[in-house]
């Protein structure tokens, strides 16, 4: 996986658990335009995801892909 993709993905999953925690604030991000963009890089570099990947994404099981690719990222 190019790191490009890893960083993509990495930070739009953190804008997504930002958004996630914003929920029970006075200014809550908007939470669907966050899905809609975690759909849109996952989309975009699905095809170059190890399948374990593609699968965590699939099932949004977000911080199962989140530690998946910081490990990715720790290995080198």
């Amino acid at each position: 996986m190019e790191p490009n993709a890893r960083e993509e993905l990495l930070a739009v999953l953190e804008r997504y658990f930002e958004a996630v925690s914003s929920q029970k604030t006075d200014r809550p991000m908007d939470l669907l335009a966050v899905f809609a963009e975690v759909d849109a890089v996952e989309a975009r570099h699905a095809a170059g995801m190890p399948p374990m990947l593609r699968h965590y994404f699939e099932g949004k099981s977000y911080r199962k892909a989140h530690a998946f690719l910081r490990a990715l990222a720790e290995s080198g």
